[in-house]
């Protein structure tokens, strides 16, 4: 991510899930993946059709 003359890098995951499979997603919630906990950063956004959750995680 660029921001002014500044570049930003982290180490994060994007996940999409179903809504209808979760229900509600906020940050601080986490995925178990293979054996890997992800934590949610930020506000999860929906998709265009309001079907499926985009959330960015990093490994916790």
């Amino acid at each position: 991510m660029s921001f002014g003359e500044g570049r930003f890098v982290t180490d994060s995951v994007m996940i999409d899930v179903e809504c209808a499979a979760l229900g509600a997603l906020a940050p601080g919630d986490t995925f178990e993946i293979g054996g890997v906990i992800y934590e949610v950063r930020g506000e999860p956004l929906r998709d265009a059709m309001r079907h499926v959750w985009k959330a960015e995680a990093r490994e916790v």
